[in-house]
């Protein structure tokens, strides 16, 4: 989708999809039979060979973002995982973004995601949700209400969260730059209802 493409910008500024379910990360996982040095060596022969060819085409930006990709693809196996883990909050944090409640339970999940990757160093994170929830035309004394029960609690939530880590950092470094966490109302509870990290940001636990 369209949502978090590069659009005009050069490629290194493509999204990372994130899912609601698992795994949340396609391809996330090393196969069993190339864990370990065959995977470094891989990648180092692949990283040299990339480099070679980049630099007999410096104009064509796609090849920066292809070896910056590969790169990042290296470090999230080790940092993504224990990012999405939610399963190392709270049962008071889990409470919190009220997923606890099926209605909430899967908007819930990716706002405490968010506020893991945020936290970790991400600039750029999008919120999705399954078909514009917040987006009415009619039925508005049936739909509102119902969307409101998806999204509000742990919107408010996420909201809380950042401004609490906002203030206790500008608190310590005056002239902090507040993140950015973006709320869209567009997509599908598998693909659609994502998170999105840009990869400008370089992180996911360390990217």
């Amino acid at each position: 989708m369209l949502n978090w493409s590069n659009g005009w910008r050069p490629s290194l500024f493509q999204g990372t999809v994130i899912r609601p379910v698992e795994p949340r990360i396609l391809n996330l996982d090393t196969p069993e039979h190339f864990v370990g040095r065959t995977q470094a060596d891989f990648l180092e022969l692949l990283q040299d060979l990339n480099r070679r060819h980049l630099r007999a085409r410096r104009r064509e930006s796609e090849l920066d973002a292809r070896i910056a990709n590969l790169r990042l693809a290296a470090r999230m196996q080790t940092a993504a995982r224990e990012a999405l883990d939610i399963g190392r909050e709270t049962a008071a944090t889990h409470a919190l973004y009220e997923l606890d409640r099926p209605e909430s339970r899967k908007f819930g999940t990716r706002c405490l995601i968010a506020r893991r990757l945020v936290e970790r160093g991400v600039r750029f994170v999008q919120l999705f949700t399954k078909n514009q929830y917040s987006d009415h035309h009619g039925s508005i004394r049936t739909s509102l209400p119902a969307s409101c029960l998806k999204v509000d609690v742990p919107a408010a939530a996420l909201v809380q969260a950042d401004e609490e880590a906002n203030l206790a950092k500008a608190r310590r470094h005056a002239g902090h730059r507040r993140r950015r966490i973006i709320y869209h109302n567009n997509g599908d509870d598998i693909t659609g209802g994502a998170i999105v990290c840009s990869q400008s940001a370089r992180h996911a636990g360390g990217h």
